[in-house]
């Protein structure tokens, strides 16, 4: 059986878009983005646990809700109350997946520990670098052209 891949695009602060094309009121041509949601899955009634970033963060990446998680706010490091090992991302690196975070899915890298980002990412870039041109990433530099 072929090795399957999973690409997971994780975005805040939206509403209730079915397509790409209804977050802009003029016109954009995006063929990548639209033929990777017509190809994939779009959840187009999904609902987050909370909307709160950090509880629902701790919630896509553990599978839990926010009273089994315990956090309920901004404040709480998710990783002090979650083992890192078991979530999503870790988990899939674990079965052999390359995993790579493009973005801010844990905020600046500054913020979240070195040794988090390692267990659950082999590679994790921060999106202000990417745009910056300050990484030496094979998967950035080869990715970013087809989106």
């Amino acid at each position: 059986m072929p090795n399957k891949n999973i690409l997971m695009i994780s975005v805040d602060d939206l509403n209730s878009w079915v397509t790409f094309q209804d977050n802009y009121g003029g016109d954009i041509h995006a063929p990548n983005i639209e033929r990777l949601m017509d190809m994939g899955t779009n959840f187009a009634d999904a609902f987050c646990q909370t909307a709160v970033c950090n509880p629902s963060r701790a919630s896509v990446l553990s599978g839990k809700a926010p009273a089994s998680t315990g956090v309920y706010d901004n404040s709480v490091n998710w990783y002090d109350v979650l083992d890192p090992s078991e979530t999503l991302p870790a988990v899939l690196k674990k079965s052999g997946f390359y995993t790579v975070n493009i973005g801010k899915l844990l905020h600046d890298p500054g913020t979240t520990p070195k040794n988090i980002q390692d267990i659950l990412f082999d590679e994790y870039i921060y999106a202000d670098k990417a745009e910056e041109g300050e990484t030496d990433k094979p998967f950035l530099n080869m990715g970013l052209r087809y989106l």
